[in-house]
């Protein structure tokens, strides 16, 4: 990972912001699989930048990282990052969330919590310089819409729908989200 990142995590960790720093999975233990997550590039060319909404409440990952799955037990951040690699795009991403923290049962974050974590996601998209910005689900688009996030770095923001939609209701329909992303990737190779 970068230095200019590494330094961005770390303050993130520090964060104290907003509310949701209090909250136990939010403050740093890396033996239990707490903190705030730390964005996760796969590879050195990022080309795809996706965001989901935060981190779950419910997470048993030692993971330090966005969609860092569920132990390998196939949790749908494991089974989504699996599908990127297979339709070989995870080399080419970074994953975050627009906010860092975790919410008390995995309720919508506010207004006060987006609008301090916003400054993270700036960086972050800053420090990457990528070639698409992939809003995970709606409440991402909305909340990055309203941070003018796409005029801000000139990019066409895009929206897809959350992993987990499909890998936790939809697994039927997995054959239309993988064509999504090879859309996607097409579209930037051809």
């Amino acid at each position: 990972m970068n230095d200019k990142l590494l330094e961005l995590n770390t303050k993130i960790q520090l964060c104290t912001n907003c509310e949701l720093h209090k909250i136990k999975c939010n403050i740093k233990n890396i033996n239990f699989g707490y903190g705030k997550l730390y964005g996760k590039m796969f590879g050195e060319q990022i080309l795809f930048f996706l965001i989901g909404q935060n981190p779950s409440y419910r997470r048993f990952s030692q993971s330090e990282y966005a969609f860092g799955g569920n132990d390998n037990k196939g949790g749908f951040g494991d089974n989504f990052c699996k599908m990127l690699e297979e339709l070989d795009i995870l080399k080419y991403c970074y994953i975050t969330n627009i906010v860092k923290c975790s919410t008390n049962n995995n309720e919508k974050f506010s207004y006060e919590s987006l609008k301090e974590c916003s400054k993270y996601i700036i960086e972050e998209i800053r420090i990457l310089n990528p070639k698409k910005i992939i809003a995970l689900g709606n409440i991402v688009y909305d909340s990055l819409m309203l941070l003018k996030i796409g005029s801000l770095f000139n990019k066409e923001l895009i929206k897809m729908y959350h992993p987990n939609y499909y890998f936790s209701y939809n697994i039927d329909r997995i054959k239309e989200y993988k064509q999504s992303f090879t859309q996607l990737k097409e579209s930037i190779w051809f």
